[in-house]
C-alpha cells in the first residue's frame, strides 16, 4: 500500500519487469500493488540491462560537439532515464542546442546531465519539478547550481525549478562535488567546454555507482 504520492515511478517498473523475468507476477491497484507470492524461480543467463542513467553523461558530452556512442542500451528498457535519447535528439540539431522547459519529476537523475547540456543553449532552459533532488547524496538542486556558477555558468533556483541561461564557454573553476557521484561526472562534461582548467574535490566519489568513469572518460576526444 502506497503511503504517499509516488515519485519515479519508473524505478518501480524497473521492479517488476525483472521481478517477472523470475515468474513472479505483479498487479498494479488503485492504492498500490498486489504481488503474486513467494514464486520466484531460477533463471539462467539472464543480463543486466546497461545503464541508461551512466549513459545519460556520455550522450550530453556527444551533445557538446564530441564524438560518443553508446553501445548496449536497450530502447525499449522501463529505466526512466532512457528519456535521454528523446530530449537530446530534440533539443540538438545541427550542433546547436535549443533551450527547453521540462518536467523533470519522473528522471531526477537526468538533471546533472541535461544542465551541462542545457548550460549551452541559446536561451534559457527550465527542469521543473526536481524537488526530489533535495534528497539525494547532496542537495542536488544546490550542488548543480553550485557547479555551473563556479565554473561561470547561470544557474538559478526558484523552487523546485532549476533555471539555466545558456552560455557560449565557461571559464573553469574549482568544484566540490559534495560526496555526489552525479555532481562529479556532471562536472566533467561541462569541463569539455570550459576555456580554463577545472579542479574538482574528491573526484573518486564516482566509484559509488561508476567505478571506471574517469577511465572511460579520459578516451572522448578533446
Amino acid at each position: 500500500e502506497l503511503t504517499s504520492p509516488l515519485q519515479s515511478s519508473a524505478y518501480v517498473d524497473i521492479t517488476v519487469d525483472v521481478m517477472k523475468n523470475f515468474g513472479v507476477t505483479v498487479e498494479k491497484t488503485d492504492s498500490g500493488f498486489r504481488v503474486s507470492g513467494d514464486n520466484y524461480t531460477a533463471v539462467s543467463g539472464t543480463a543486466v540491462e546497461a545503464d541508461w542513467s551512466q549513459a545519460a553523461f556520455f550522450l550530453a558530452a556527444n551533445a557538446l560537439g564530441r564524438d560518443v556512442k553508446c553501445e548496449g542500451l536497450n530502447s525499449n528498457s522501463a529505466q526512466g532515464d532512457k528519456a535521454i535519447a528523446s530530449i537530446v535528439a530534440e533539443a540538438v540539431t545541427n550542433g546547436r542546442i535549443k533551450p527547453m522547459e521540462i518536467d523533470v519529476s519522473e528522471f531526477p537523475d537526468l538533471v546533472p546531465p541535461l544542465a551541462a547540456m542545457f548550460c549551452f543553449a541559446d536561451g534559457v532552459s527550465k527542469l521543473t519539478n526536481a524537488g526530489r533532488l533535495r534528497l539525494k547524496e547532496s542537495d542536488r538542486l544546490e550542488s548543480v547550481a553550485d557547479a555551473v556558477n563556479k565554473l561561470g555558468g547561470n544557474a538559478q533556483i526558484d523552487g523546485d525549478t532549476l533555471i539555466i541561461t545558456g552560455v557560449s564557454t565557461l571559464r573553469g573553476g574549482a568544484v566540490n562535488p559534495r560526496g555526489d557521484h552525479r555532481i562529479a561526472m556532471m562536472t566533467a562534461v561541462l569541463s569539455l567546454r570550459c576555456d580554463g582548467e577545472v579542479w574538482l574535490t574528491n573526484p573518486e566519489c564516482v566509484n559509488k555507482s561508476y567505478p571506471n568513469f574517469w577511465k572511460d572518460f579520459e578516451v572522448i576526444p578533446r
